[in-house]
């Protein structure tokens, strides 16, 4: 249906017999996706697709890319996301989901509906989701850290007993250190659970218990939904993360450049996994450079995990110039 990667790779039947062959692929990019017309990447018929997710607009152009996902995609990562077990063991019984993709997580959400209560909410009007919380008793969440934050300040008002929260599964962005003890703090019985998605390919890593538990925020495990490299690492080997799809897709990715900054480490875990990876920054987007200056977002989270009793978890970064005698030098607000 597709011959995306053929004009890619010049019409060269590639011929994949080890690790070597397959390093000498060259880099798909996100630039070349938003070139090609979506329905020019199909890989399968049109009426195979079963949801077109879109990226968070965070690129350098500012423009969506679309990417066809078929039904096998979302099932196999339900399989991963939920361990309804382990849910029904901490008594999480009545859900709230709090995302953009609130009706999309609901309709293939592989939970079984006589052990679970399942409602959406709205994104876009926290009171009426904390009304719904109320009234549906929610004791577990799924959205991201600030829709998680906005949400509370509104069931503080309606006076929701925040104790009943038993399980938290937090997306689609990442988390401080400071961020999540804060939540924990107001949220003290809740299972802090952190998956991390992507429009190009789901779930992309995971936590299981054991990182739950003893482990921050940017540690995950790798899906065996993909396969990473870590391409060009530095001296203490944080690279970027390259993705290639291993199931069948609507539009497979091969050796996709993510754009992320990460770190895989031989780690035996209790879950017996052999590796976990760990999130460094995103190219283009946690860094900042000025006056021959380079700032990134975790030195910000650092500097104010040392300050938490004195400011709220969230924050804005404003670089102004400013003049001081006959120089122009950078300020920060």
């Amino acid at each position: 249906y597709s011959d995306f990667y053929k004009k890619k790779y010049n019409n060269i039947n590639t011929k994949i017999n080890n690790y070597d062959d397959f390093l000498k692929l060259p880099i798909l990019k996100k630039d070349e996706l938003l070139e090609t017309n979506m329905y020019d990447r199909l890989f399968v018929p049109v009426w195979e697709i079963d949801e077109i997710a879109s990226t968070s607009w965070t690129s350098n152009n500012s423009i969506p890319t679309f990417i066809p996902h078929i039904r096998e995609i979302y099932e196999t990562s339900n399989d991963i996301m939920l361990d309804e077990d382990y849910l029904d063991s901490i008594w999480a019984k009545s859900l709230l989901i709090l995302h953009k993709l609130s009706e999309h997580m609901l309709t293939y959400s592989k939970i079984k509906k006589n052990k679970f209560f399942t409602t959406p909410g709205h994104i876009n009007n926290m009171k009426l989701s904390s009304i719904i919380a109320k009234e549906t008793r929610t004791t577990w969440v799924i959205t991201s850290p600030t829709f998680l934050l906005s949400l509370v300040e509104e069931l503080k008002k309606i006076d929701f007993d925040l104790s009943s929260i038993k399980y938290l599964q937090l997306s689609t962005e990442p988390c401080s250190k400071q961020k999540l003890e804060y939540i924990k703090s107001i949220l003290p019985n809740a299972v802090v659970d952190f998956k991390y998605w992507s429009a190009e390919s789901w779930l992309r890593w995971y936590k299981c218990k054991n990182l739950m538990h003893n482990h921050e925020s940017n540690i995950y495990h790798i899906s065996k939904l993909n396969f990473l490299e870590i391409y060009e690492p530095d001296e203490n080997w944080y690279g970027r993360i390259l993705h290639t799809s291993l199931l069948n897709d609507a539009c497979p990715l091969i050796r996709y450049d993510t754009w992320d900054f990460w770190k895989i480490i031989d780690y035996e875990c209790e879950c017996w996994e052999k590796r976990i990876i760990e999130l460094w920054w995103k190219t283009n987007f946690d860094k900042l450079k000025f006056h021959w200056v380079i700032l990134y977002s975790h030195m910000i989270n650092k500097a104010l995990y040392l300050v938490k009793l004195y400011v709220k978890p969230v924050f804005q970064i404003h670089i102004c110039e400013k003049n001081v005698w006959w120089q122009v030098l950078p300020e920060l607000v």
